[in-house]
């Protein structure tokens, strides 16, 4: 069976650079990092991560939350976490909160329990007063995306969900669409609050009426998101376009 040493020799480095490439902790190339991913799948190298963690007094895994795992963002989000989690020589954890704020408070917390190196939080429900106290609370590093948290902004990963939904509804009267809907998600979430700001703004901005029967709610999901869009094309005075959110 491989050992450390023997990667550190044929990767043609330390043992000390491949523990630190394992546990992804000081400065190391890209490069070198490289060589020892290539040596260790060679060798057929599989570290103990049970006995790293307790050594280390660290999971070498990183916590994900999600609030539900339905729609296409999600799946593309999973990936891509799961990707850079291994690149690291890390295991991610996944689990939702099942589109509750209580749920997804509990999933972070049992993330804690577990030690989990990090933990990234993606919430559409829960208050900035609770992200606050999981912050607080937790000692491990809390990162939260899609949300812009006023207090904790370097902890916080987004992008302007108002001007972005202004931005796509500008556009489509640019190109002589008027009669515009709006397919977004519930009002009591942060996103959907602010991408109703954005499309309304846009409207007003080109002097059209805000009408509240163009706006559709629904629970982003891709199935309720197919049945609002059919809803809006079956209507009798069906619009010229729809703008989904």
């Amino acid at each position: 069976m491989a050992t450390m040493l023997d990667v550190s020799i044929r990767a043609g480095v330390s043992k000390a650079t491949v523990s630190r490439v394992l546990n992804g902790t000081g400065q190391v190339k890209e490069s070198t990092r490289q060589q020892v991913f290539k040596a260790m799948e060679e060798l057929g190298y599989r570290p103990n991560f049970l006995a790293r963690s307790l050594a280390n007094r660290t999971s070498n895994s990183i916590g994900l939350v999600v609030s539900t795992f339905d729609g296409f963002y999600f799946g593309r989000l999973l990936q891509q976490a799961s990707r850079q989690t291994e690149a690291w020589g890390k295991q991610l954890i996944v689990t939702d909160g099942h589109d509750a704020p209580e749920r997804e408070e509990e999933a972070v917390q049992m993330l804690a329990d577990r030690q989990c190196d990090a933990i990234i939080l993606y919430t559409r429900h829960m208050s900035e007063k609770k992200i606050m106290s999981l912050i607080d609370s937790i000692e491990m590093p809390l990162v939260v995306i899609n949300r812009d948290v006023s207090l904790a902004r370097e902890r916080c990963v987004f992008f302007e969900q108002e001007d972005a939904a202004f931005q796509a509804v500008n556009y489509l009267i640019a190109q002589g669409h008027r009669e515009i809907a709006c397919l977004t998600v519930p009002m009591h979430t942060p996103t959907g609050k602010a991408r109703l700001q954005g499309y309304r703004k846009a409207l007003k901005k080109n002097g059209i009426a805000w009408d509240p029967q163009k706006v559709k709610y629904g629970d982003s999901t891709m199935t309720r998101g197919y049945e609002l869009c059919r809803e809006l094309l079956e209507e009798k005075n069906a619009v010229q376009r729809a703008f989904f959110l």
